[in-house]
């Protein structure tokens, strides 16, 4: 944000702006090896134990959680306990993580109203972003409202991927 708003005051064109950015993604890449290793060992994710196979599984038995508890779900931090328990794909006797997906984590934990409060919660606050951002007139401050915008996306993309972003950090039970 710092270097786009020096370069929007000297007026620099958008061509050197994409190629700033090319550059920045490309030595992130080359610099962090993690990406390396996970680009590598992508091919890895759809064999038979692969990590593909795991997700989708674990959608399966969110799914069937769902179904037998719709209203108020299984209760919180019990997905892990519930699977190992019921285990419909056979796949998880030993172990299991929690679903890789908030909306079907919410919805077998909490119930299909939760799901829906907290769709609603997530469509008013950035309704509220959009209506901000519109009518602000200071450029910093929409710069701030930007970083928070994007700081909630990033937010529940990780969720979507991770799954020690899921675990129960703040434990009621």
């Amino acid at each position: 944000l710092l270097l786009s708003s020096l370069w929007a005051k000297r007026g620099l064109s958008q061509y050197l702006y994409f190629l700033f950015g090319a550059v920045i993604l490309i030595l992130g890449i080359y610099f962090f090896p993690y990406f390396e290793q996970r680009w590598r060992t992508t091919p890895i994710s759809f064999e038979e134990q692969g990590s593909f196979t795991i997700r989708v599984n674990l959608v399966k038995e969110a799914i069937n959680l769902i179904a037998r508890s719709p209203l108020f779900g299984v209760g919180l931090n019990r997905f892990k306990l519930l699977v190992q328990e019921n285990n419909i794909t056979g796949y998880f006797n030993k172990w299991t993580a929690p679903v890789h997906n908030i909306p079907l984590l919410l919805a077998s934990e909490m119930g299909i109203p939760a799901l829906l409060f907290f769709a609603l919660f997530l469509y008013y606050t950035y309704m509220n972003y959009f209506i901000r951002r519109k009518n602000e007139k200071n450029k910093n401050w929409r710069n701030i409202l930007d970083v928070a915008a994007l700081g909630g996306v990033i937010y529940i993309l990780e969720g979507m991927m991770g799954s020690n972003f899921l675990s129960p950090h703040l434990t009621l039970f």
